[in-house]
């Protein structure tokens, strides 16, 4: 008996659109391709769910081996459905329906009249077809003439350059690291409990237990602002919680507020971004929409209409660098296990600390690798890694944490002189960016490579004016008149 997907509200109910790429018999690429238009369709849509269709489950691991990991596979091929980086794949074939699939369908090597039977598979929004010959793309288009066509072309040398980096940098982390918490979760995932239901809890940050401290507010292990409604610390109690939010979080907040606002990353609500002179406005219109309010001939844009891109200069409110990095921090600490929570205590009292100082831990400097990754990405879910070194290398961190939420990576080393006391003695210690799906070649040909930079966060006193930069592409340029002059007084 075939599962079914829930329906998702305010899906397309018309005909799906349909979309094609070269035969594979031709371009073998053009199945990676056909799942890379797919993946931007369930991002531009805030679809969950798509499906997969096949001949039959036989030629499931020869069509997808190297598009999925073996373990979402080999789930597809036994369950007829797996969860795969935040949303759900349904297999598809002439014996294997669902009832409702309101997201894309990639079909690849099916036959043509059966592909006009799935596509009528109710609540379905795109079907990317991926024909095996040229003799069944003739046919399909003798049928659907008007199919949008993905072309290919030959892999750009930046292209090229690009997943190398990336491929090397994960070589480089798999030889060094173990992966000893990691995470994903989305809006909608139920409640993640940390610390269970621990008798009499104690707070992992100051030591305190109840009734010596109180534990009634609902603390989030990672600031609600990024999308954070369901991981949630039961170790943290109220007066750590509340100098969190004070101390730390708020100056994340402020930092990261012109790349939430462009990614229209929901947190106590949808991020607006006004400029200090009121010329400027950036609002969330939902998970897909961003509505950006300037003058044309204001100086903090560039509009390239040839490539449809904008890049807007956005000021930052004033925070204070240190309390960013801490923010980070305290995140990696609330999902560590033991024994490496135990090792981290200075960690802790540092965190805590009642002002920004040198001399509260003298460890510098506090650098910060960000990525900002072009193209869509999901932005009502984030994900996250606490790296451990293996034993035997000695030429990287022991600790590395690693957040991604919307079109943003953050990674940093958490500051271990103990550990780590031959790297800070040597003075030098290269640590590659963490790789992702933007650099692969087929996302960087489509959407360009990510911008990367290696920010330092030790600075103990506010900043403000700071400038941040942000490119990316745009569906429609709506001219307006400005708006009337107020009516003098």
């Amino acid at each position: 008996m075939p599962s079914s997907p829930s329906p998702a509200p305010g899906r397309p109910t018309a005909a799906a659109r349909r979309i094609h790429t070269p035969a594979l018999s031709e371009q073998p690429a053009a199945l990676a391709a056909g799942w890379l238009t797919c993946s931007y369709l369930l991002a531009q849509r805030g679809a969950i769910d798509m499906g997969i269709a096949a001949p039959c489950k036989k030629t499931l691991r020869e069509l997808l081996d190297g598009l999925c990991d073996a373990d979402a596979l080999g789930l597809l091929e036994r369950d007829n459905r797996c969860d795969l980086e935040g949303h759900v794949l349904y297999l598809v074939t002439e014996r294997i329906r669902v009832g409702r699939l309101p997201g894309p369908l990639l079909a690849a090597g099916v036959d043509p009249d059966l592909l006009e039977e799935l596509a009528a598979t109710a609540g379905l929004t795109d079907v990317v077809f991926v024909p095996r010959t040229a003799e069944c793309l003739a046919t399909y288009l003798a049928r659907h003439p008007d199919s949008a066509a993905i072309v290919l072309r030959e892999e750009s040398g930046d292209a090229s350059a690009a997943t190398r980096e990336n491929e090397a940098a994960a070589r480089w982390y798999d030889e060094r690291y173990d992966e000893i918490a990691h995470g994903l979760l989305r809006s909608t995932s139920r409640p993640q409990y940390l610390g269970g239901d621990l008798s009499p809890r104690r707070c992992r940050y100051c030591g305190r237990t109840d009734p010596e401290t109180s534990f009634r507010d609902k603390a989030h292990a990672f600031p609600e602002q990024i999308g954070n409604k369901a991981l949630i610390d039961r170790r943290e109690c109220d007066a750590c919680n509340r100098h969190f939010a004070r101390m730390v979080e708020d100056d994340y907040a402020k930092w990261t507020l012109p790349m939430r606002a462009t990614g229209r990353v929901t947190g106590k609500g949808l991020p607006s971004f006004k400029s200090r002179d009121h010329q400027m406005r950036i609002d969330a219109r939902g998970p897909r929409n961003l509505a950006i309010r300037l003058g044309e001939k204001d100086p903090r844009h560039r509009l390239d209409e040839e490539t449809r891109t904008v890049t807007l200069q956005l000021e930052r409110q004033p925070y204070v660098p240190m309390g960013v990095f801490k923010c980070l921090v305290k995140m990696a600490l609330a999902v560590m296990p033991e024994p490496e929570a135990g090792e981290c205590d200075h960690l802790k009292r540092w965190i805590l600390a009642p002002a920004h100082t040198f001399e509260s831990y003298p460890y510098r400097p506090l650098r910060l690798l960000e990525q900002f990754l072009p193209g869509p990405m999901p932005n009502d879910q984030f994900q996250y890694a606490l790296l451990r070194r293996r034993p035997g290398h000695a030429d990287c961190p022991y600790l590395i944490f690693v957040l991604q939420f919307s079109n943003v990576l953050h990674q940093i080393v958490l500051p271990m002189h103990d550990q780590d006391r031959a790297l800070i003695e040597q003075g030098h210690c290269e640590v590659p960016f963490f790789p992702h799906i933007g650099g692969t070649a087929g996302h960087v040909q489509a959407y360009g490579r990510s911008q990367a930079r290696v920010r330092d966060l030790s600075g103990t006193a506010a900043v403000s004016g700071e400038q941040q930069s942000l490119s990316f592409r745009y569906a429609q340029r709506i001219d307006q008149p400005p708006p009337p002059a107020p009516a003098p007084a």
